[in-house]
């Protein structure tokens, strides 16, 4: 048995198992489970299995699944193993089972909670242990490693799910992309094969398999899914690209060296792929097969080892790679770049064939763009690197040939042999081991590519797993790192706004759900980590230099963090997303002080989302907040006050008002004492401010009802000593001092009243004392004080006796001064209390508490009852005297209860009272009847709604009067006595309920004297005495008895009921207990509810801050000097030295100035090598803050740029450095001068001059570094060579990024001087790439970056200059360039599919593209092309290496290839070399151009390239004959027929090539697929583009047929048919070819005819729409850059075959297409936006640049078109509205400033829009004047307004003479048509009508219209001011001509052809003509004819001159034009021929 072990073969058995009949899969699970058990096979056997588990879980998806205990019973033995539970893990098993076991039943979810534990356990160390039996053993890690294992790293291809993920990104790629949509199952959801039950596919055949059934599994799954698509996708997965197996093979050799145990193996390999393979392979392709992407994830975690450290690797990796994947995403949102198929070359359809058509063995030959092959070529360019074509395992090649490709050498490398090739400091590896495209990797297995793609990563998954892994890394303490990290995650969150909405939130899906669970994580992690930082920093233990550091990282963190939540978390839906350590990380920060200063946009994004997500830590920052901006309040006050500042007294009551909050806080007290005196100061003057005074009072008082005793206890001693030094005795002996003015401050009621009412009940403290002893200074003053300010005292005091009087008493001082002010003795006195006072307050004194008090109450009361007029005849006779002895008489001895004031519903009626009223009045009503109808009115009035009945009647007086009579001496009657209880009570009823009424009858004394008696009459009588007491009580307390009077600013309600202050009840024997008010005063702030949370912690922080940054005058004062302490302020106010050190870490200008100071001065490489880190971290923050908004308060480079830092710089950069500490040293220099060219413009321009004064300074060491390379070899090293050269190459790296960083910006910037010595920085980068090559071997990092630079140098025009022979720089350039092509292509078939060396091939292609352009302007050599052939060519001089570039892969190099062939042609001598070169290629240069350009799966930018090409080519005259061919050197196309052998040269052979490709038919269907938009959104659909990969895979040689025409947008396609060919073999043309199918074009309606889908335009003239479509697939897109050089090349066609071109182009309808295209509204809605945007500016401004010359170019062709084809102009002008749709674009960019950038431009658009009318009206005369004119009248103000700004002087000259020309010629033609008679009925308008036409001009402002002025007189000032700018005596053009305008169009033809319209302009205008004369251009013009006569007289006198003939003498020619102008002036103008026979007098 055991022999037999290796012939069993499980496969079948699998397969079975996911059968779809029952009887197969049971009878399967029975054979595998009884070879387990009978030991056939074992447990270990199985485990590997992997579709065995799959098809274990797929068990449960069928819909009858017996067996199941079975199933899960061998689930459960084969998950003891780790290898099983790794699988299972890796398929989602977990999810699975836990949904699995709600739907077994309860017998079987034991078993299932087993294998769940058995999933979750952690995996158990050691190898296992297996029976010698198993099949298959335990293979040994090849590469185990301490750091990763490889089970924990994905393999490179696998065609089940990645570890890493999830169900959710499976439905991400089928519900993003519509093609698989999202699958369901009964349990969850594991893979994607399965969308109508289940996770798993039941079958596990072909993907092809899977396809054919696809469309009807997504029919079904229309009803059988629930998962919604997901919605928050702003773009997910990229368009797939397909992989050769060469490319496989690197990528998983790379793979492989990262989950290497050798740390410097893998710190190598992230170095390879930053630097060699990231600028290879598209960046997408990573996401597409993650294996190395989840690598480097999963090195994040690995610690620093032995001086390597792989997570710093893995951070530069990833963040490289977000860098290229932006890049990407910019490349495929760009229409000119997009491809309808875009894996250009990824299926058969080439249309560009490379091979030469005779090829040959060339051995030994280096330079051979061909190689020796078994078969013939296909000429499709694919012979080789396709998955269909394995045939050839080899080719022989020489062994000489360096650069040969033989078998890949990457193709068996391990990770030791990448080790070998990676270690050396360069990564010099072989250019053909790397770049050669051998036979396909034989050990490379097919790749499944629907399975690969739907287990991509998407770009959201990419980005949330970056940002969710990434912070763990900012917890290092090395700057570098953290910067590193910072920038990863920077970019990853830039990412992930491109392609994720804040919707996800909301977003139900899948998909969703898996990135909030990654976003979620994140924001856990950075709260973490912030807490981290947080706390590091602020720990007593953690070093200054840590604290530093943390704070930075801290700071740039939380930046950072504003920006993630910003971008994705909803403010309202923050509370249920923040994860808690988020949410209190957010919380510390709001309370940090330092960042709210230095960041105070971040800061007020991090409080909103405090606010949101917790209530209790909002309220603690708030309450911190208002405390610290109270503090602020006091510090500027007490400044203000010590230092006298400027500002107003208003300013200064505010600040005080807002120091109340904080006084508890800081207990500066000199606050309080300094605003009292303050107030003192206010009031004193005579006019005082009314306002300022309240305003200062109302402040005053709160200070008084301060709740801290210390604040009180100032304010009084304060208010005290003032009122001393006023009124004391030192003042004695002056009389009535006008110093006395200092205590009105206190002379105000509300002050008075709070001093006696809540002051003086402070008899516990001493503010009682004070206010007792303040209240006896102001009451014994009064002879100290003139008469004014007591009287204001005295009126003052009124309203508070009631409360004064209270503290009346004999035993004080106060007291009995109190007592003294109600003496009636003083009555006769001015300036005393009124008589009625004095009584009210002896009659308030006998409710005193005190029997002495009530004593002397009576006395004055009976003083006052004597002096009563009429006493005699009053009861009782003895008044007087009687109250002396009844002093007790309104003291009661039970108080009654005051009703409330509540609104009851009332049992009465009127008519109840008016019944009672008759009774209660008659005079004929008995007494007893009278007093009883008294006694019901007292119950009927306790009801407040009888009031107004019994009031209405006068029941107030009859009530009084009946008291009075009852104490009338002469009245004895019983019954009047009786009334007076009854009468009391109603009076009490109506005077407590009505305030109005007791305010009234409080001032009536003899309604108190009446009351009094009445009380003294019954004195025996409680009730009369009680009802009395009680009425008197509410009259002498009405003044304090409302809350709203002493309650100022009170928010308290207003009451009608009677209220009396707690202190009067207290100090009063009151008869009533009415209802308190003011228990504390009302001016008292609300104490704060807990001071201690703002004591301690990050609130007591901000307490420090708020006090010490404005003592210190500000942040920067603060942070840069010594703190001062103010006297008075607690210590927990004064800064500690962690606050001091955090602050300066914080706040930037201190921090830059330190770390500056610390580079000077450094005394190591460490601590300025420290020090530079720190800046650059400094620097990273702020971009990460300048990028969305939260940018500090000032921008950190801003700050930086203005310190004094470039001496400190500058020392680096002047001194070669010496070993490998300066290297490293230097590069960070660099590195930080680089963050500086990241900062705005401003300074970027400053920072990029001063740098290119040093590096481009001969003897430059950064320019010897530059022409060192990565090989420099140190003279004196210091410690291991292979650190030095690490560190070298560090410095090399960072050297070149400054360097191309610098020279991008140089692009577009005028540099002045720099620019004459940008060639010998290109001599360096010419160098570089001679070291790059050492040995045949190239130094691939060092040879992409200096490639990368070269390109940002060539680009700038002119960059050769500097060099002393830029001839001899450009040919050594080209020469290199060249080599570098050529050694990257050969081996490669001239064509390849791999992606090896492409950075190498595009930048070099586009650094050649740039070269020739700069040998074109600056070679003197007219033969510069044929420098340009490869001469060491075999076959002879040729473009064997240029070819190649057509048919890249890339676009971009395809379109650089074409590029070139573009400035090769532009000469003759170029197009005849270009031509010679390319005679081996199929079709030649002619066939291979027209191929590409109608090629419409290929992208506009190619396309335009080709069509560029053609253009050239077709610009020289083609010869016509074979004579004419014979005799020419440029002969063009030849095409031969293979049947006759009959040749057509020339013309005929481009019209028979044209005609054979149905060239204009093609031509229409790009008109159809226009598209004038800047951004385009690629439609990636999984299903098509991998039915398209499979396709290809199998060899298919073609795709869908699209010849068929649709109409629908989404699914037309226009690739031509794949096996068509355009050309045969070289020259030679099949006439029995058939025609080529061109695709019908999508029929899409829009004002264009092409893609303008809706976007309202905003101006008011617009009459189209335009928007941005979104989700459309297009068949084709032509841009308008491509539109307009196919438009160049049609009108080439027009001149050279007019007659074919004019006929196809009617035929094709092509005009009419063309004239749809010219759209005003585009262009004005583009110019703007590009005004308005500041994000894409450069986008928008590049799309109007191309939509600009689109248009120029639509109108050449059209002119061109009328200029060939008699009676095109007349069919044009009688279109509808075709004259004012040019029109309309006259009023393109009118209002551009001429320092616009698009100003030229749209120059040029006028001018051609003018040149194409002239064409018009000058081709086709009278008919197309006539419809012109119509159009003209209907849009005359747009014309005559662009003509009017197109004539002034400073416009463009070409400008100038169009619109002359133009104007002469509509004259013209219209005075021609004046002079003959009228033939139609209705004539077209008259131009003389229209000029002499009045005209206001418009004006927004009335005051700026001018008078109506004419158009004819308006025009006639332009052309005299234009005629009189030309003067003839210039014998140069005006510096206002451009210099575009011919060569032989001469000075005085402009003049004369100004002065022609000029002269026609006068004879068709009264209104000219009369300007002419007014403005003197008559007068002047007939000066100027004799100056002419003079001259012509002196020319004919001189004798040695020779005479010139007549007619060419410029004097005679101008002559002739002013008699001319003279002669049209006087014409039918009366007035001109008087005033100038008076001239000529």
């Amino acid at each position: 048995m055991g022999s037999n072990k290796e012939d069993i073969n499980l496969t079948p058995l699998l397969n079975k198992l996911g059968h779809d009949l029952e009887e197969i899969r049971v009878r399967a699970l029975l054979n595998i489970v009884s070879k387990l058990e009978h030991g056939v096979v074992c447990e270990a056997d199985l485990v590997q299995q992997r579709p065995l588990l799959i098809r274990l879980l797929e068990w449960f998806n069928f819909r009858s699944c017996p067996l199941q205990e079975e199933v899960l019973g061998l689930l459960n033995r084969l998950a003891q193993h780790s290898s099983a539970v790794e699988i299972l893990v890796s398929l989602g098993a977990v999810a699975f089972l836990s949904q699995l076991r709600k739907d077994i039943s309860a017998e079987l979810q034991p078993i299932t909670d087993q294998i769940l534990n058995q999933l979750l356990m952690l995996p158990r160390p050691g190898p296992e242990e297996h029976s010698r039996e198993c099949i298959y053993q335990h293979r040994a890690a090849k590469f185990s490693s301490p750091l990763l294992t490889e089970s924990s790293i994905p393999p490179m291809q696998e065609d089940t799910q990645p570890k890493q993920l999830t169900a959710a990104s499976d439905s991400l790629m089928s519900q993003q992309n519509c093609s698989v949509n999202s699958q369901a199952g009964q349990h969850g959801q594991l893979l994607y094969m399965e969308p109508k039950v289940g996770y798993f596919r039941r079958d596990s055949g072909s993907t092809a398999t899977l396809m054919a059934n696809l469309e009807q599994e997504q029919q079904e799954q229309v009803v059988g899914t629930g998962l919604p698509s997901p919605t928050c996708l702003r773009f997910s997965t990229f368009p797939w690209l397909t992989l050769t197996p060469t490319d496989r093979h690197v990528l998983a050799a790379t793979n492989r060296s990262l989950n290497s145990g050798n740390p410097q193996l893998v710190t190598s390999s992230c170095e390879f792929l930053s630097n060699v393979v990231f600028y290879d392979f598209p960046a997408e392709t990573f996401l597409q097969r993650p294996a190395i992407v989840k690598t480097l994830v999963s090195l994040l975690k690995v610690p620093a080892d032995g001086g390597h450290d792989p997570s710093q690797g893995a951070v530069l990796c990833l963040r490289n790679l977000c860098v290229h994947l932006q890049a990407r995403l910019a490349f495929y949102q760009d229409p000119a770049l997009y491809c309808p198929k875009q894996d250009y070359l990824s299926h058969a359809s080439s249309t560009v064939s490379t091979e030469m058509s005779t090829p040959t063995p060339q051995s030994g030959s280096q330079h051979s763009a061909t190689e020796e092959t078994p078969d013939r070529p296909r000429g499709d360019g694919r012979d080789r690197n396709t998955p269909s074509s394995t045939s050839s395992p080899s080719h022989s090649v020489s062994a000489s040939s360096v650069r040969s490709a033989g078998s890949d050498p990457m193709e068996d490398l391990e990770p030791e042999d990448l080790l070998a090739l990676q270690s050396s400091p360069s990564h010099s590896i072989s250019a053909s081991s790397v770049r050669s495209a051998s036979d396909p990797m034989e050990d490379l297995e097919p790749e499944d590519l629907l399975a690969l793609q739907f287990s991509q990563l998407s770009l959201p998954q990419f980005c949330t797993t970056l940002l969710a892994n990434g912070p763990a890394l900012l917890k290092s303490h090395d700057p570098a790192a953290v910067t590193q990290v910072l920038e990863l995650l920077q970019r990853a969150a830039g990412l992930m706004e491109e392609a994720l909405t804040p919707e996800v939130w909301e977003d139900q899906s899948t998909v969703a759900a898996e990135l909030v669970e990654e976003l979620i994580e994140a924001l856990d992690n950075t709260g973490e980590v912030l807490h981290f930082h947080n706390m590091q920093s602020r720990g007593p233990r953690t070093p200054e230099n840590e604290v530093t550091h943390h704070r930075m990282v801290y700071t740039a963190l939380a930046i950072l963090t504003t920006h993630l939540l910003q971008a994705f978390v909803p403010l309202e839906k923050a509370a249920d997303i923040l994860p808690e350590s988020l949410g209190s990380a957010l919380a510390l920060l709001a309370m940090d002080s330092s960042f709210q200063t230095t960041h105070p946009a971040a800061h007020e994004v991090v409080v909103a989302y405090v606010e949101q997500t917790s209530e209790d830590d909002y309220q603690l920052y708030s309450r911190a907040q208002h405390v610290c901006t109270s503090i602020n309040c006091s510090v500027q006050f007490v400044k203000d006050q010590n230092f006298e500042g400027g500002r107003s007294l208003q300013d200064m009551v505010e600040l005080a008002e807002g120091a109340l909050s904080s006084l508890s806080y800081h207990q500066h007290l000199a606050l309080v004492s300094q605003f009292v005196r303050l107030c003192s100061d206010m009031c004193k003057p005579v006019h005082a401010n009314p306002q300022l005074v309240q305003d200062c009072t109302k402040v005053l008082l709160k200070f008084l009802a301060h709740p801290e005793e210390a604040v009180r206890h100032t304010a009084y001693q304060t208010c005290l000593n003032t009122v001393k030094e006023v009124l004391g005795i030192s003042r004695a002996a002056e009389t009535a001092s006008l110093s006395c003015r200092s205590v009105l401050f206190l002379v105000d009621p509300h002050v008075l009243y709070q001093i006696c009412c809540f002051g003086l009940a402070e008899n516990k403290t001493k503010v009682g004392e004070m206010a007792a002893e303040l209240l006896l200074y102001l009451l014994q003053g009064r002879l100290i004080m003139t008469a004014a300010v007591w009287n204001k005292l005295m009126d003052a005091l009124l309203p508070v006796l009631p409360v004064l009087q209270g503290y009346a008493s004999v035993e004080t001082k106060l007291g009995r001064c109190v007592l003294g002010l109600l003496h009636p003795s003083s009555e006769g006195d001015a300036g005393c209390l009124p008589k009625l006072e004095r009584f009210r307050g002896g009659l308030r004194l006998l409710m005193s508490r005190e029997s002495s008090m009530r004593e002397e109450a009576a006395a004055i009361v009976s003083q006052h009852l004597a002096l009563e007029g009429s006493r005699a005849q009053l009861l009782p006779q003895d008044a007087e005297q009687a109250i002396l002895k009844a002093q007790d008489i309104l003291i009661v001895r039970q108080q009654q209860q005051q009703p409330s004031g509540e609104n009851q519903s009332s049992i009465f009626q009127p008519e109840d009272v008016l019944k009672l009223w008759d009774l209660y009045t008659s005079p004929t009503v008995e007494g007893v009847v009278r007093r009883s109808a008294a006694q019901q009115f007292t119950t009927i009035l306790a009801d407040k709604l009888m009031h107004e009945t019994f009031r209405r009647q006068g029941g107030v007086d009859v009530t009084v009067n009946y008291l009075k009579q009852a104490v009338q001496g002469d009245n004895q009657e019983l019954e009047k006595r009786n009334l007076v209880p009854p009468c009391l009570c109603i009076l009490r009823l109506l005077v407590q309920a009505d305030p109005s009424l007791r305010h009234a009858l409080m001032q009536e004394m003899p309604l108190y004297l009446t009351v009094l008696r009445c009380a003294l009459q019954s004195s025996y009588d409680d009730r009369t005495c009680t009802e009395a007491a009680s009425l008197l009580t509410l009259l002498l307390f009405d003044e304090i008895a409302s809350i709203q009077t002493w309650s100022r600013d009170s928010e308290q309600p207003s009451t009608e009921y009677f209220s009396l202050p707690l202190n009067v009840v207290t100090r009063y024997r009151l008869p009533l207990k009415p209802p308190t008010h003011h228990h504390t005063s009302p001016h008292q702030r609300e104490c704060d509810a807990d001071p201690g949370q703002l004591q301690d912690g990050p609130p007591a922080e901000m307490l420090r801050m708020a006090w010490n940054v404005p003592w210190e005058g500000g942040m920067d004062q603060l942070a840069a000097g010594e703190q001062e302490t103010a006297e008075g302020i607690p210590t927990s106010l004064v800064l500690t030295s962690r606050d001091k050190l955090l602050l300066r870490s914080t706040h930037i200008k201190t921090a830059l100035q330190f770390n500056i100071q610390e580079i000077e001065g450094a005394p190591s490489h460490y601590v300025a090598k420290l020090a530079l880190m720190r800046l650059a971290l400094l620097l990273t923050s702020d971009v990460i803050g300048n990028e969305n908004g939260t940018a500090s308060s000032g921008s950190i480079a801003e700050i930086l740029f203005n310190l004094d830092w470039k001496p400190v710089f500058k020392r680096f950069l002047e001194v070669m450095p010496a070993n490998g500490e300066d290297d490293l040293l230097l590069s960070e220099v660099l590195k930080v001068l680089l963050l500086f060219l990241k900062s705005k413009e401003s300074i970027r321009d400053s920072v990029s001059s001063w740098l290119l004064d040093l590096v481009l300074t001969r003897g430059s060491p950064l320019l010897w570094l530059l022409s060192q390379g990565d090989n420099k070899e140190h003279e004196n090293m210091v410690g291991p060579k292979v650190q030095v050269l690490t560190a070298h190459r560090t410095l090399q790296k960072q050297l070149m990024a400054l360097l191309s960083a610098l020279c991008s910006h140089l692009v577009h910037k005028e540099q002045g001087a720099h620019q004459l010595m940008l060639g010998d920085l290109a001599q360096g980068f010419l160098q570089r790439l001679h070291l790059a090559d050492p040995s045949h071997f190239y130094d691939l990092a060092s040879l992409e970056s200096t490639l990368h630079c070269l390109v940002h140098v060539t680009a700038r025009p002119d960059w050769s200059t500097g060099s002393s022979t830029r001839e001899t720089l450009c040919q050594e350039l080209l020469e290199t360039l060249r080599e570098v092509v050529l050694s990257f292509h050969v081996g490669r078939g001239s064509t390849t599919r791999s992606y090896m060396g492409k950075g190498v091939i595009k930048n070099a292609s586009i650094s050649l593209k740039h070269l020739a352009l700069e040998m074109a302007q600056v070679t003197t050599n007219k033969d510069w092309p044929l420098l340009w052939l490869n001469t060491k060519s075999e076959e002879g001089a040729g473009l064997d290496w240029l070819v190649p570039l057509w048919a890249y892969r890339d676009p971009e190099v395809r379109a650089a290839g074409l590029g070139i062939a573009v400035l090769l042609s532009g000469s003759e001598e170029g197009r005849i070399a270009l031509t010679t070169g390319c005679q081996q290629v199929t079709g030649g240069i002619w066939g291979t151009s027209i191929s590409v350009l109608l090629d419409h799966t290929e992208c506009s930018l190619v396309r335009q390239q080709a069509a560029a090409v053609l253009v050239n080519l077709t610009s020289q005259a083609l010869p016509t004959t074979p004579a004419q061919a014979n005799d020419s050197a440029w002969q063009g196309p030849s095409v031969t027929d293979e049947d006759t052998g009959f040749t057509l040269v020339g013309l005929p052979a481009l019209l028979a090539l044209l005609h054979h490709c149905q060239f204009y038919t093609h031509v229409s269907f790009m008109l159809g697929n226009y598209y004038p938009h800047s951004v385009i959104q690629p439609v990636s659909v999984a299903f098509r583009q991998a039915t398209e990969s499979q396709s290809d895979a199998g060899g298919t040689t073609s795709t869908s047929d699209h010849s068929t025409p649709t109409g629908d947008v989404g699914s037309s396609r226009s690739s031509l048919t794949s096996g068509e060919q355009y050309f045969t073999s070289t020259a030679t043309l099949t006439t029995q070819m058939s025609a080529t199918p061109v695709p019908q074009p999508a029929v899409v309606q829009g004002p264009v005819g092409g893609r303008v889908p809706s976007r309202q335009s905003t101006d008011s003239t617009a009459g189209s729409t335009y928007s941005e479509p979104v989700g459309v697939d297009y068949p084709s897109v032509v841009t308008p850059d491509l539109l307009a050089a196919l438009t160049r090349l049609v009108s080439n066609m027009v001149v050279m075959a007019s007659h074919d071109a004019l006929q196809s182009i009617s035929q094709h309808n092509i005009f009419n297409s063309l004239l749809r295209f010219l759209d005003a509204d585009i262009l004005r809605i583009q110019l703007k936006e590009q005004r308005e945007s500041t994000a894409k500016c450069s986008t928008v401004k590049l799309l109007l640049g191309e939509l600009l010359h689109m248009h120029c170019s639509i109108l050449s062709l059209m002119r061109t078109c009328v200029l060939n084809k008699p009676g095109l102009g007349k069919t044009f002008a009688q279109g509808r509205n075709n004259v004012k749709t040019v029109l309309q674009l006259l009023l393109v960019g009118r209002t551009l400033d001429k320092e616009d950038s698009m100003y030229p431009s749209c120059c040029t658009l006028w001018r051609s829009v003018y040149s194409f009318l002239s064409s018009v009206v000058q081709t086709d005369g009278r008919d197309a004047t006539a419809d012109i004119s119509v159009s003209l009248a209907n849009n005359w103000d747009t014309f005559f307004e662009s003509v009017q700004s197109c004539l002034s002087v400073s416009a463009p000259a070409h400008l100038q003479l169009s619109a002359v020309h133009l104007v002469a010629l509509l004259l013209a033609e219209d005075g021609q048509q004046q002079g003959k008679p009228s033939t139609g009925t209705d004539p077209p308008p008259s131009l003389s009508l229209l000029l002499d036409r009045a005209r206001v001009k418009d004006a927004d402002d009335e005051s700026e219209k001018t008078e109506p002025v004419s158009c004819g007189s308006a025009l006639c000032l332009c052309l005299v001011q234009l005629y009189d700018s030309l003067d003839s005596n210039n014998s140069n053009m005006d510096s206002n001509m451009d210099s575009n305008m011919d060569s032989n169009t001469s000075h005085m033809d402009s003049r004369a052809a100004v002065g022609n319209s000029l002269a026609l302009l006068l004879a068709h205008s009264k209104t000219a003509k009369h300007t002419a004369l007014q403005s003197g251009f008559v007068d002047s013009t007939v000066d100027n004819m004799k100056d002419l006569h003079a001259q012509m007289n002196l020319d004919s006198l001189n004798t040695g001159k020779p005479a010139a003939r007549r007619k060419d003498d410029p004097a005679v020619t101008d002559l002739l034009l002013s008699l001319h102008l003279l002669r049209n002036f006087m014409l039918k103008y009366q007035d001109g021929k008087v005033s100038k026979a008076v001239i000529l007098n």
